[in-house]
């Protein structure tokens, strides 16, 4: 496990909003109506499936690298760092409350 994970966000902008994915986890996605929210909910969204990912033992994959990854008009790559250890400790401080 690391403490530090870096991933790169595709943010596609439509009429009603932005809706987030990451290419290298799949199940990680979410949707927000300005830039400041995607920022938000993709930092969340991230922390959530790796924190899962850690806890049912499902393998974290490297990030692609930037220039690997294309994007369409309307899209934007933007990276994510999680802190994972400070994840861990607000997950855990939520269980035990």
């Amino acid at each position: 496990m690391k403490d530090t994970y870096t991933f790169v966000a595709i943010f596609q902008y439509d009429k009603d909003g932005i809706n987030i994915r990451f290419p290298d986890i799949e199940e990680a996605f979410s949707c927000a109506e300005t830039e400041k929210e995607a920022l938000k909910n993709a930092k969340e969204v991230l922390e959530l499936t790796l924190y899962n990912r850690e806890k049912e033992g499902i393998e974290i994959p490297e990030s692609s690298q930037l220039e690997d990854i294309k994007c369409n008009e309307n899209e934007k790559l933007v990276i994510i760092t999680i802190s994972m250890s400070l994840v861990r400790s607000e997950m855990e401080s939520l269980q035990n409350f």
